[in-house]
């Protein structure tokens, strides 16, 4: 792969609740497991936090707990430096 050139790939992840796949999903644990999901922020994290960034706390939601944002974008960013330190030779993948 030449420096600059860049692989088309979706690094979108589906969310816990829809399985749609999102650009920018919530980090949260929702249930009495301590499981994290991954949520998309719309409907789906409102209905498991009850709108609240820190949970509502009522019985609802009582086990949910925020455990930040986390976006596709971020693993495109690392990648292509990543890719581009193999290409120029500051990381030597050959052993």
């Amino acid at each position: 792969m030449a420096k600059g050139e860049t692989i088309e790939r979706d690094y979108r992840k589906p969310c816990t609740l829809c399985s749609k796949p999102r650009d920018v999903l919530v980090r949260c644990q929702i249930d009495e497991t301590g499981t994290w999901h991954f949520v998309c922020p719309g409907s789906c994290w409102k209905k498991v936090s009850g709108g609240v960034i820190d949970g509502d706390h009522d019985t609802e939601h009582e086990h949910y707990r925020y455990g930040g944002m986390v976006s596709a974008a971020s693993a495109t960013v690392l990648l292509t430096i990543w890719l581009d330190n193999v290409c120029s030779g500051k990381i030597n993948m050959m052993p």
